[in-house]
Protein backbone atom coordinates (compact mmCIF):
# COMPACT_ATOMS: atom_id res chain seq x y z
CA UNK A 1 0.00 0.00 0.00
CA UNK A 2 1.09 3.56 -0.67
CA UNK A 3 0.32 5.93 2.20
CA UNK A 4 0.53 9.68 2.73
CA UNK A 5 1.37 10.99 6.20
CA UNK A 6 0.63 14.63 6.93
CA UNK A 7 -0.14 16.62 10.08
CA UNK A 8 -0.66 20.05 11.59
CA UNK A 9 -2.78 21.49 8.80
CA UNK A 10 -4.33 23.98 11.25
CA UNK A 11 -7.27 24.91 9.04
CA UNK A 12 -8.90 28.27 9.79
CA UNK A 13 -5.89 29.69 11.61
CA UNK A 14 -6.08 33.42 12.34
CA UNK A 15 -2.73 34.09 10.58
CA UNK A 16 -2.14 37.24 12.61
CA UNK A 17 1.23 37.86 10.96
CA UNK A 18 -0.56 38.72 7.67
CA UNK A 19 -2.84 41.56 6.68
CA UNK A 20 -6.59 40.89 6.74
CA UNK A 21 -6.90 40.28 2.98
CA UNK A 22 -3.80 38.12 2.76
CA UNK A 23 -4.91 36.09 5.78
CA UNK A 24 -8.23 35.35 4.06
CA UNK A 25 -6.40 34.29 0.90
CA UNK A 26 -3.90 32.19 2.84
CA UNK A 27 -6.60 30.37 4.82
CA UNK A 28 -8.23 29.36 1.55
CA UNK A 29 -4.89 28.27 0.09
CA UNK A 30 -4.18 26.01 3.09
CA UNK A 31 -7.60 24.39 2.73
CA UNK A 32 -7.13 24.00 -1.04
CA UNK A 33 -3.71 22.39 -0.56
CA UNK A 34 -5.11 19.77 1.80
CA UNK A 35 -8.10 19.01 -0.45
CA UNK A 36 -5.78 18.77 -3.45
CA UNK A 37 -3.63 16.29 -1.54
CA UNK A 38 -6.63 14.00 -1.00
CA UNK A 39 -7.54 14.26 -4.67
CA UNK A 40 -4.01 13.46 -5.86
CA UNK A 41 -3.76 10.56 -3.41
CA UNK A 42 -6.77 9.03 -5.14
CA UNK A 43 -5.43 9.75 -8.61
CA UNK A 44 -2.00 8.27 -7.77
CA UNK A 45 -3.43 5.11 -6.23
CA UNK A 46 -2.45 5.90 -2.66
CA UNK A 47 -4.57 3.74 -0.39
CA UNK A 48 -4.57 5.91 2.72
CA UNK A 49 -3.91 9.38 4.06
CA UNK A 50 -2.89 9.84 7.70
CA UNK A 51 -3.53 13.15 9.46
CA UNK A 52 -1.48 12.92 12.67
CA UNK A 53 -3.31 15.61 14.62
CA UNK A 54 -4.38 19.25 14.38
CA UNK A 55 -6.39 19.19 11.18
CA UNK A 56 -8.08 22.31 12.56
CA UNK A 57 -6.57 25.25 14.44
CA UNK A 58 -9.30 25.28 17.08
CA UNK A 59 -12.93 24.42 17.84
CA UNK A 60 -13.98 27.51 15.88
CA UNK A 61 -13.57 25.89 12.46
CA UNK A 62 -16.04 27.44 10.04
CA UNK A 63 -19.03 25.49 8.65
CA UNK A 64 -17.81 26.18 5.09
CA UNK A 65 -14.41 24.61 5.84
CA UNK A 66 -16.02 21.53 7.36
CA UNK A 67 -18.38 21.20 4.38
CA UNK A 68 -15.45 21.48 1.95
CA UNK A 69 -13.68 18.65 3.79
CA UNK A 70 -16.74 16.40 3.81
CA UNK A 71 -17.29 16.96 0.08
CA UNK A 72 -13.62 16.21 -0.64
CA UNK A 73 -13.59 13.05 1.49
CA UNK A 74 -16.84 11.79 -0.06
CA UNK A 75 -15.56 12.44 -3.59
CA UNK A 76 -12.66 10.03 -3.07
CA UNK A 77 -14.12 6.89 -1.46
CA UNK A 78 -11.14 4.76 -2.56
CA UNK A 79 -8.85 6.60 -0.13
CA UNK A 80 -9.06 5.72 3.56
CA UNK A 81 -8.44 8.83 5.64
CA UNK A 82 -7.17 8.29 9.18
CA UNK A 83 -7.57 11.41 11.32
CA UNK A 84 -6.10 11.65 14.81
CA UNK A 85 -7.22 14.60 16.92
CA UNK A 86 -4.47 16.77 18.38
CA UNK A 87 -4.04 19.33 21.12
CA UNK A 88 -5.62 22.10 19.02
CA UNK A 89 -8.60 20.54 17.32
CA UNK A 90 -10.22 17.81 19.41
CA UNK A 91 -13.26 19.96 20.25
CA UNK A 92 -13.70 20.82 16.54
CA UNK A 93 -14.97 17.27 15.98
CA UNK A 94 -18.45 17.88 17.36
CA UNK A 95 -21.20 15.27 17.00
CA UNK A 96 -22.79 17.02 14.05
CA UNK A 97 -19.56 17.09 12.07
CA UNK A 98 -18.56 13.54 12.96
CA UNK A 99 -21.94 12.19 11.86
CA UNK A 100 -21.48 13.81 8.44
CA UNK A 101 -18.09 12.21 7.82
CA UNK A 102 -18.25 9.58 5.03
CA UNK A 103 -17.37 5.94 5.66
CA UNK A 104 -13.87 6.22 4.26
CA UNK A 105 -12.89 8.52 7.16
CA UNK A 106 -11.67 6.81 10.35
CA UNK A 107 -11.44 9.14 13.32
CA UNK A 108 -9.02 8.36 16.14
CA UNK A 109 -9.74 10.43 19.24
CA UNK A 110 -9.55 9.42 22.91
CA UNK A 111 -7.79 6.22 23.94
CA UNK A 112 -6.32 3.68 21.52
CA UNK A 113 -8.01 2.84 18.23
CA UNK A 114 -7.00 0.14 15.74
CA UNK A 115 -7.93 -0.43 12.10
CA UNK A 116 -6.58 -3.00 9.64
CA UNK A 117 -6.54 -2.39 5.91
CA UNK A 118 -4.92 -4.64 3.29
CA UNK A 119 -2.25 -6.03 5.60
CA UNK A 120 -1.51 -2.69 7.23
CA UNK A 121 -2.45 -2.10 10.87
CA UNK A 122 -3.17 1.54 11.76
CA UNK A 123 -3.13 2.32 15.49
CA UNK A 124 -4.06 5.79 16.69
CA UNK A 125 -3.14 6.76 20.26
CA UNK A 126 -4.22 9.87 22.11
CA UNK A 127 -1.18 10.26 24.37
CA UNK A 128 -3.00 12.61 26.72
CA UNK A 129 -5.44 9.86 27.78
CA UNK A 130 -3.50 6.63 27.11
CA UNK A 131 -1.45 5.09 29.91
CA UNK A 132 1.98 3.51 29.52
CA UNK A 133 0.41 0.13 30.38
CA UNK A 134 -2.17 0.50 27.59
CA UNK A 135 0.59 1.21 25.09
CA UNK A 136 2.56 -1.80 26.27
CA UNK A 137 -0.55 -3.99 26.05
CA UNK A 138 -1.09 -3.35 22.33
CA UNK A 139 -0.87 -6.72 20.56
CA UNK A 140 0.95 -6.21 17.28
CA UNK A 141 0.69 -8.68 14.41
CA UNK A 142 4.28 -9.24 13.33
CA UNK A 143 3.06 -10.24 9.87
CA UNK A 144 1.48 -6.85 9.27
CA UNK A 145 3.01 -3.55 8.34
CA UNK A 146 2.32 -1.73 11.60
CA UNK A 147 1.80 2.03 11.86
CA UNK A 148 1.40 3.90 15.14
CA UNK A 149 -0.10 7.39 14.88
CA UNK A 150 0.42 9.91 17.70
CA UNK A 151 0.56 13.64 18.36
CA UNK A 152 3.16 15.02 20.75
CA UNK A 153 6.83 15.69 21.49
CA UNK A 154 9.55 13.05 21.49
CA UNK A 155 11.16 13.02 24.94
CA UNK A 156 10.24 11.84 28.42
CA UNK A 157 10.02 15.39 29.79
CA UNK A 158 8.15 16.97 26.90
CA UNK A 159 5.46 19.56 27.57
CA UNK A 160 2.83 17.87 25.40
CA UNK A 161 2.47 14.19 24.55
CA UNK A 162 5.80 13.02 25.99
CA UNK A 163 6.62 10.32 23.42
CA UNK A 164 9.33 8.02 24.73
CA UNK A 165 10.68 6.09 21.73
CA UNK A 166 12.49 3.68 24.05
CA UNK A 167 9.10 2.26 25.00
CA UNK A 168 8.61 1.00 21.47
CA UNK A 169 12.11 -0.22 20.69
CA UNK A 170 11.15 -3.90 20.98
CA UNK A 171 7.77 -3.48 19.28
CA UNK A 172 7.19 -4.49 15.63
CA UNK A 173 6.34 -0.93 14.54
CA UNK A 174 7.34 -0.21 10.97
CA UNK A 175 6.40 3.45 10.93
CA UNK A 176 5.58 5.91 13.70
CA UNK A 177 3.50 8.73 12.16
CA UNK A 178 3.90 11.80 14.34
CA UNK A 179 2.37 15.24 14.52
CA UNK A 180 2.90 18.40 16.62
CA UNK A 181 6.34 19.47 15.39
CA UNK A 182 5.98 21.71 12.34
CA UNK A 183 9.15 20.66 10.50
CA UNK A 184 10.03 17.34 8.87
CA UNK A 185 12.12 15.13 11.12
CA UNK A 186 12.88 11.41 10.93
CA UNK A 187 14.84 8.98 13.09
CA UNK A 188 15.13 5.24 13.63
CA UNK A 189 12.66 3.62 16.01
CA UNK A 190 11.60 0.02 16.66
CA UNK A 191 12.04 -1.95 13.41
CA UNK A 192 11.27 1.08 11.25
CA UNK A 193 11.24 4.86 11.53
CA UNK A 194 9.53 7.61 13.50
CA UNK A 195 8.81 10.77 11.52
CA UNK A 196 7.22 14.15 11.92
CA UNK A 197 5.79 15.17 8.58
CA UNK A 198 5.81 18.82 9.61
CA UNK A 199 2.98 21.13 8.61
CA UNK A 200 1.61 21.00 5.07
CA UNK A 201 1.80 24.78 4.56
CA UNK A 202 3.60 27.52 6.53
CA UNK A 203 1.25 29.84 8.39
CA UNK A 204 3.74 32.38 9.70
CA UNK A 205 7.31 33.56 9.44
CA UNK A 206 8.44 31.14 12.13
CA UNK A 207 7.56 28.08 10.00
CA UNK A 208 10.55 28.22 7.69
CA UNK A 209 11.94 25.51 5.43
CA UNK A 210 10.21 23.19 3.00
CA UNK A 211 6.76 21.99 4.03
CA UNK A 212 4.91 18.94 2.74
CA UNK A 213 4.16 15.33 3.62
CA UNK A 214 5.79 11.93 4.02
CA UNK A 215 5.11 9.25 1.41
CA UNK A 216 5.35 5.58 2.43
CA UNK A 217 5.31 2.50 0.18
CA UNK A 218 4.84 -0.62 2.30
CA UNK A 219 5.76 -2.90 -0.62
CA UNK A 220 9.40 -1.70 -0.65
CA UNK A 221 11.35 -3.79 1.85
CA UNK A 222 14.29 -1.39 2.03
CA UNK A 223 12.89 1.19 4.44
CA UNK A 224 15.51 3.76 3.47
CA UNK A 225 13.78 3.84 0.08
CA UNK A 226 10.18 3.24 1.11
CA UNK A 227 9.87 6.48 3.08
CA UNK A 228 10.51 9.93 1.62
CA UNK A 229 9.59 13.52 2.29
CA UNK A 230 7.67 15.30 -0.49
CA UNK A 231 7.65 19.14 -0.59
CA UNK A 232 4.11 20.27 -1.33
CA UNK A 233 3.46 23.79 -0.03
CA UNK A 234 2.15 26.56 -2.26
CA UNK A 235 4.45 29.06 -0.56
CA UNK A 236 7.52 29.02 1.66
CA UNK A 237 8.51 31.20 4.60
CA UNK A 238 12.08 32.44 4.93
CA UNK A 239 14.01 34.17 7.69
CA UNK A 240 17.07 35.95 6.31
CA UNK A 241 19.77 37.77 8.27
CA UNK A 242 21.04 40.49 5.97
CA UNK A 243 24.31 42.25 6.77
CA UNK A 244 23.96 45.81 5.43
CA UNK A 245 27.26 47.17 6.76
CA UNK A 246 28.25 48.09 3.20
CA UNK A 247 25.02 49.96 2.43
CA UNK A 248 24.98 53.77 2.27
CA UNK A 249 21.34 54.53 1.44
CA UNK A 250 17.90 52.98 1.88
CA UNK A 251 17.96 52.12 -1.83
CA UNK A 252 21.15 50.12 -1.26
CA UNK A 253 19.39 48.13 1.48
CA UNK A 254 16.38 47.40 -0.73
CA UNK A 255 18.63 46.37 -3.62
CA UNK A 256 20.67 44.01 -1.45
CA UNK A 257 17.55 42.39 0.04
CA UNK A 258 15.96 42.10 -3.40
CA UNK A 259 18.95 40.09 -4.64
CA UNK A 260 17.73 37.17 -2.49
CA UNK A 261 14.51 36.94 -4.50
CA UNK A 262 16.18 34.98 -7.27
CA UNK A 263 13.18 32.98 -8.53
CA UNK A 264 14.84 29.70 -7.54
CA UNK A 265 15.25 29.41 -3.77
CA UNK A 266 13.13 32.46 -2.92
CA UNK A 267 10.32 33.31 -5.34
CA UNK A 268 7.62 35.96 -5.64
CA UNK A 269 5.16 33.45 -4.12
CA UNK A 270 7.02 33.40 -0.81
CA UNK A 271 7.01 35.34 2.45
CA UNK A 272 10.29 36.61 3.87
CA UNK A 273 11.29 38.19 7.15
CA UNK A 274 14.54 40.14 6.84
CA UNK A 275 16.66 40.79 9.93
CA UNK A 276 18.96 43.70 9.11
CA UNK A 277 22.30 43.31 10.91
CA UNK A 278 25.75 44.86 10.85
CA UNK A 279 27.23 48.28 11.62
CA UNK A 280 25.98 51.15 9.49
CA UNK A 281 27.16 54.72 9.02
CA UNK A 282 25.44 57.49 10.93
CA UNK A 283 24.18 59.00 7.67
CA UNK A 284 22.61 55.71 6.48
CA UNK A 285 19.06 56.60 7.51
CA UNK A 286 15.99 54.47 6.78
CA UNK A 287 12.89 52.98 8.37
CA UNK A 288 11.87 49.33 8.31
CA UNK A 289 8.57 50.33 6.69
CA UNK A 290 10.50 52.09 3.92
CA UNK A 291 12.51 48.93 3.20
CA UNK A 292 9.40 46.72 3.37
CA UNK A 293 7.53 48.95 0.93
CA UNK A 294 10.41 48.67 -1.52
CA UNK A 295 10.30 44.86 -1.35
CA UNK A 296 6.51 44.30 -1.34
CA UNK A 297 6.19 44.19 -5.16
CA UNK A 298 8.67 41.29 -5.21
CA UNK A 299 7.09 38.98 -2.60
CA UNK A 300 3.76 37.66 -1.35
CA UNK A 301 4.52 39.23 2.02
CA UNK A 302 7.55 40.74 3.73
CA UNK A 303 8.55 41.95 7.17
CA UNK A 304 11.70 43.82 8.14
CA UNK A 305 13.35 44.06 11.56
CA UNK A 306 16.26 46.41 12.19
CA UNK A 307 19.01 44.91 14.39
CA UNK A 308 21.80 47.14 13.08
CA UNK A 309 24.11 49.31 15.13
CA UNK A 310 25.66 52.62 14.21
CA UNK A 311 29.32 52.20 13.30
CA UNK A 312 31.53 53.49 16.09
CA UNK A 313 34.46 55.76 15.14
CA UNK A 314 36.76 54.92 18.03
CA UNK A 315 39.55 57.33 16.99
CA UNK A 316 37.10 60.23 16.80
CA UNK A 317 35.59 59.46 20.22
CA UNK A 318 39.05 59.07 21.80
CA UNK A 319 39.86 62.71 21.02
CA UNK A 320 36.70 63.97 22.73
CA UNK A 321 36.50 65.14 26.33
CA UNK A 322 34.02 62.59 27.58
CA UNK A 323 33.45 59.46 29.67
CA UNK A 324 33.57 57.39 26.47
CA UNK A 325 37.00 58.85 25.61
CA UNK A 326 38.36 58.01 29.07
CA UNK A 327 36.94 54.49 28.81
CA UNK A 328 38.72 53.90 25.46
CA UNK A 329 42.07 55.20 26.77
CA UNK A 330 41.87 53.08 29.93
CA UNK A 331 40.93 49.96 27.96
CA UNK A 332 43.82 50.46 25.51
CA UNK A 333 46.22 50.89 28.41
CA UNK A 334 45.06 47.76 30.26
CA UNK A 335 44.28 45.29 27.44
CA UNK A 336 47.08 44.21 25.09
CA UNK A 337 45.21 41.50 23.15
CA UNK A 338 43.83 43.28 20.02
CA UNK A 339 40.85 40.95 19.63
CA UNK A 340 39.86 41.20 23.29
CA UNK A 341 40.34 44.97 23.20
CA UNK A 342 38.05 45.34 20.20
CA UNK A 343 35.38 43.25 21.91
CA UNK A 344 35.61 45.20 25.18
CA UNK A 345 35.40 48.52 23.34
CA UNK A 346 32.35 47.45 21.35
CA UNK A 347 30.51 46.13 24.38
CA UNK A 348 31.48 49.07 26.57
CA UNK A 349 30.63 51.82 24.10
CA UNK A 350 27.30 50.22 23.25
CA UNK A 351 26.53 49.96 26.98
CA UNK A 352 27.39 53.65 27.41
CA UNK A 353 25.04 54.40 24.52
CA UNK A 354 22.26 52.72 26.48
CA UNK A 355 22.02 49.61 24.28
CA UNK A 356 21.41 46.10 25.59
CA UNK A 357 24.69 44.14 25.65
CA UNK A 358 22.79 40.87 25.11
CA UNK A 359 21.77 42.11 21.66
CA UNK A 360 25.34 42.26 20.44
Amino acid sequence: MKIIHCADIHLDSKLAALSHNKAILRRQEILDTFCKLISEADKNGDGAVIVAGDLFESKYASPSTKSALINTFASHPNVKIFILTGNHDQSAFDDGFVKRLPKNVILFSEGINCFELDGVCFVGADLTTVTRKQLNDIVWDTGNYNILIAHGDIGKNSIYGAIDLDMFFDKPIDYFALGHIHSFKIEGAARGYAAYSGCLEPRGYDETGQKGFVWIDTSILDRTKSIRFVPYATRQAFSIRLDISDCVTASDVVKKAASFVDGTSVTSFDMVEFYLIGEIREDCVFTTEQIAQGLKPLLFDVKVKDLTKVKIDIEKIKNELSLKSQFIKTAEEKIKDPQLLNRVLRYGLNALNGEEIDSL
